[in-house]
């Protein structure tokens, strides 16, 4: 039976092709592949949006806060998140921020002259050109255009929250690990797809969603195996990333329940420092002018 007359295997091929492949078809230069340019572009938006934080500060309506654009990058939970780098968990209340943004931190500030601080934005700095490098590669390599690509990543730099990837949180080097283990994905490098759910879940409680997708793609996988009773060498490295990619935030959840004797002790702890996901309702609050505001 000929190939054409098997219209999914296009598909198939496509999305298990390398991306590191697929990207590097399409470079915008010699010697320059596309992904540079998507962390130019990343680089430049986040510094106007710095530009324009430090205006603010100063003219605009945030003069009232007599910060400056330092402040305002170690503000909100970025202090959280370097007690934690500094001191671990020395309160119950600061169990509810995951540890792995602080332990990138502790992995960089022992070096002198560099302090949590630094470090913490060197971290969130690397995170962020990594994540906009392999965004670049994935759109490029899922939908083979290069516009498409680069616009996909100037969106992500500069959406409305986009601010908190130059800041001392932990949002940049969890998108980081996010776009790379989707790149895995796509790859069909089930282990490290895995390893780097398992990261992520030690960064942010977002890694629900990315948990959900190492499974969306390994069950269709997994279907094929049990139909075609195929060797174990075909399904087992998708059938152990399935497994594997929770840990990480199933264990930080865990580690909470045991230090505050509760099972449900994260989402208590989450409700009493009044976060959770409210539909974009806080952003709208921020950005008002009017009555919400006050």
């Amino acid at each position: 039976m000929s190939f054409s007359e098997h219209p999914y295997r296009s598909l198939t091929v496509q999305l298990t092709r390398p991306v590191s492949a697929a990207a590097g078809e399409h470079e915008t230069s010699p010697g320059f592949p596309l992904p540079l340019y998507g962390a130019l572009i990343f680089a430049g938006i986040r510094l106007i949006g710095l530009a324009v934080a430090a205006f603010l500060l100063r003219h605009g309506r945030f003069r009232h806060l007599h910060a400056s654009l330092a402040d305002l990058l170690r503000s909100w939970d970025a202090g959280r998140y370097l007690l934690i780098a500094a001191h671990g968990y020395p309160h119950a209340a600061n169990i509810v921020w995951f540890p792995g943004f602080p332990a990138a931190i502790r992995a960089l500030d022992w070096i002198p002259g560099i302090s949590p601080a630094r470090a913490a934005l060197a971290v969130t700095t690397a995170a962020g050109l990594a994540a906009a490098w392999g965004l670049t590669r994935l759109v490029m390599a899922l939908t083979g255009n290069r516009r498409i690509s680069l616009l996909t990543t100037a969106l992500w730099a500069a959406a409305p929250a986009s601010f908190v990837l130059s800041m001392v949180y932990s949002e940049a080097l969890f998108c980081a690990l996010a776009v790379w283990a989707l790149i895995a994905l796509v790859e069909r490098r089930w282990l490290t797809a895995a390893g780097l759910t398992i990261l992520a879940g030690a960064v942010h409680s977002s890694a629900l969603a990315l948990i959900a997708a190492v499974a969306v793609a390994a069950l269709p996988v997994l279907i094929t195996a049990v139909r075609e009773r195929q060797e174990a060498t075909a399904w087992w490295r998708p059938a152990v990333a399935v497994l594997l990619a929770p840990l990480g935030l199933l264990g930080f959840i865990g580690y909470v329940a045991l230090a505050v004797h509760r099972l449900d002790g994260w989402f208590l702890l989450e409700r009493k420092v009044h976060n959770g996901f409210d539909l974009g309702y806080s952003m709208l609050l921020a950005l008002s002018p009017g009555p919400m505001s006050h």
